[in-house]
């Protein structure tokens, strides 16, 4: 793997904390994108209530005011045709509208205080992961890979992806748990990044945490039906400043330099398998050792 010099590490070091950040305030922006989706929907449903109490206002009561003002409501009400039941129809009309915009909105209001929850654990989680950068703990595989998905819950359900998640076996991991977060996060942007340039509709994507048959490691793989990636360019796609993305708004080949570069500080190794046209496969090999690492059973 091509290693910068000192001067751009740090430079590139500093970009992917930058991108680290921005990425919090985007996936923020999507919760809130969101959210707003919902006070729209609320607005529009205290459009239609207005509506309906138009409807009574111009229509419904009208009849009535004419027929108090002529002095016939009384015979109106109990001898003219339908005049009896013409209360009843409007109390029930209002009755009706009322339970329906109570539960559209009790239904609205309760997605919207969703997405507010949300926004408050992205802030909590991203405190939390800036607080321990640094400090290394015992974490489990599917905790950080967890953590990373509320990060990314937002984006993936506006690119509408489709989540499978396996986890088989399970391990407790002795390490610096905000950057490997950030590494599966960086992952999962990337395979997003992915199906946009190469224009997939269908999108696909799997994790599966397991035991590697007669080795002592536990591999977490993350698989997607994207694009693909050339042979060409497999050997190349963690060398730093390397990129295959066609538009510069996604990237300067910094981030799976940094991925590679973190895991293996703690002798976990980082891969890549693809083919162009079915997608890409991004594995992640945790080894299994006392002291460091410990298996869950």
């Amino acid at each position: 793997m091509e290693v910068p010099d000192k001067k751009n590490l740090k430079q590139a070091e500093e970009e992917w904390i930058r991108q680290m950040f921005s990425g919090t305030i985007h996936n923020i922006g999507n919760v809130i994108t969101v959210a707003r989706l919902a006070v729209n929907e609320l607005e529009e449903a205290s459009k239609e209530k207005e509506d309906v109490l138009a409807v009574i206002l111009n229509e419904l009561l009208p009849p009535l005011k004419e027929h108090k003002d002529n002095g016939t409501l009384s015979s109106f009400l109990s001898e003219g045709a339908g005049g009896a039941e013409y209360i009843d129809s409007v109390i029930e009309l209002l009755n009706h509208q009322k339970t329906l915009l109570i539960t559209e909105q009790q239904e609205i209001v309760g997605a919207l205080n969703g997405k507010l929850d949300h926004i408050t654990e992205i802030v909590e989680l991203q405190q939390r992961l800036v607080s321990g950068i640094g400090k290394e703990d015992f974490l489990s595989i599917k905790s950080m890979v967890k953590d990373a998905l509320k990060m990314m819950n937002e984006a993936l359900l506006r690119h509408v992806v489709d989540l499978e998640e396996d986890y088989i076996d399970e391990l407790d991991v002795e390490i610096d748990g905000s950057m490997v977060i950030q590494v599966f996060i960086n992952i999962f942007k990337n395979a997003i990044e992915a199906f946009d340039e190469g224009s997939i509709n269908d999108r696909k994507m799997k994790i599966v945490v397991q035991r590697e048959k007669g080795t002592k490691t536990v591999a977490c793989r993350i698989s997607d039906n994207g694009p693909g990636i050339a042979p060409e360019h497999l050997d190349k796609i963690f060398n730093y400043g390397y990129t295959t993305k066609i538009s510069e708004q996604y990237g300067r080949g910094v981030g799976l330099h940094f991925c590679k570069q973190t895991l293996e500080k703690y002798g976990i190794e980082m891969a890549v398998e693809s083919e162009l046209g079915k997608g890409t496969c991004f594995v992640i090999y945790f080894p299994i050792r006392q002291g460091g690492l410990t298996a869950i059973k």
